[in-house]
């Protein structure tokens, strides 16, 4: 998940983010072979609510940061592969919120996996290139 809520951060990169645990939870990704994936990993997993949505609807709103985009002054560069089973459905809404709330953002996205380690050698060399221009830009 990302956090990039505390003020000292002149900069982020997300890559890979979730900014709604609520629509993370709920989403389907019919190409993944384990359909239900991300109940799994929400609920027991890398984000570790230990409870379903609707057991601990208020838990899942406060770790979701969407809900205090509105605090933001930090620059986000939002990275995304859109084959990425876990949150290739995540960038578009954080992208569109911080951009709705007059944030400074960018959304790049490529034709990939989750894991740039995965991903093809002109892919990698412009992330790498995105994120250092990005950092570059505003430290």
């Amino acid at each position: 998940m990302l956090d990039f809520r505390l003020p000292q951060f002149k900069v982020a990169v997300v890559s890979a983010g979730i900014g709604n645990l609520i629509s993370s939870y709920t989403q389907v990704d019919l190409t993944n072979a384990i359909p239900d994936f991300n109940y799994g990993w929400v609920e027991g997993g890398q984000a570790n609510m230990g409870a379903t949505l609707w057991e601990e609807r208020e838990r899942f709103i406060r770790n979701s940061p969407i809900f205090d985009f509105h605090k933001i002054n930090t620059p986000v560069l939002i990275v995304q592969g859109t084959r990425d089973h876990i949150c290739h459905a995540e960038a578009g809404p954080i992208f569109s919120s911080l951009n709705r709330l007059d944030k400074v953002a960018q959304l790049v996205l490529y034709d990939e996996e989750h894991s740039q380690g995965s991903w093809c050698q002109a892919n990698v060399e412009d992330y790498y290139n995105r994120i250092f221009e990005w950092l570059n830009k505003f430290l």
